[in-house]
This record gives C-alpha cells, structure tokens and sequence, in this order.
C-alpha cells in the first residue's frame, strides 16, 4: 500500500490530477485537515483537497491556500452555498444518484463548479457531462478505455 507521499508523487510524475479526500476521525478534523494540506503542498503536483467535514477543509487554508477545495456531500442540502462558503470551497462534489436537476441549476448559476462520484460507467458520464457537471470520480476507469488498449 503506498503512503500518501509515493501516492502524490507518482500522480505529480505521470501529470494526473488527484482529488485528495480528507477523511478525518472525529474530533481529529482540523489536525488532519492541517496534516494532509502538508503533506499536499510539498508534493507540488496537480491536486484538489476535498472532504466532507467543512472543518478539515477550513483547517487546510493556512497550510494549503494556493490548493483549490471541494466540499463533497451525499445529497446538494438546501443550505449548500452557505457550506461551501464556511469551509472556504469552490466547489460542489455529489453522489451522481443524488444529483437532481433544481440543485444542479443552482449550483451552477451560482458559478460553482460540479462534480458527481462513483460514476463506474462511460454513458452515466456522458449524461452528467452534458448536463453541466465539470467532472466525474470512478471506481473503474479501466471500463473507460477503449477495447483496443
């Protein structure tokens, strides 16, 4: 199992994106957010910090302020733009199976990008791409690539 430094070092050396998700114990929020943005910034690769505790996101900030934040939530809640604003995120991630369009539209007039996770197959995507979502999270990107390959 790598660690998070050969994990970040090796998306930084292949030029991959990583979505670095912040999963804190409770009550350890603020010191694992602090601990993870650390470890983020001095691997200086392409990378977004992103978690479901508002708390570890905001913790990022002062170690990790050049580095963009999503908050990620299972369900877009009523007060999303509130959230995302105290825990210093610019943008929404969301369960795919949860994403309904009155949310989607706000968000995105809102100018927040969006993102869906677990998206496992290539038409799920494309619907959400054409939609207006900015990205999606897969557990199976080998199911992606073309038969060929």
């Amino acid at each position: 199992m790598p660690t998070l430094d050969e994990a970040l070092r090796l998306c930084a050396a292949l030029g991959l994106w990583a979505n670095v998700e912040i999963k804190p114990s409770v009550g350890q929020e603020a010191a694992t957010g602090r601990a993870v943005a650390r470890h983020a910034v001095a691997a200086r690769g392409k990378l977004l910090l992103s978690s479901f505790s508002s708390l570890a996101l905001c913790a990022t900030a002062n170690e990790a302020a050049q580095l963009p934040r999503a908050l990620l939530v299972e369900a877009i809640p009523l007060d999303w733009r509130e959230r995302i604003e105290a825990s210093g995120a610019g943008a929404l991630h969301v369960a795919a199976r949860a994403l309904t369009a009155e949310a989607r539209d706000a968000v995105l007039a809102a100018g927040f990008p969006l993102a869906c996770y677990t998206v496992n197959r290539r038409a799920d995507a494309d619907r959400l791409f054409a939609m207006g979502v900015s990205a999606v999270f897969t557990d199976r990107p080998d199911l992606w690539l073309p038969a060929e390959m």
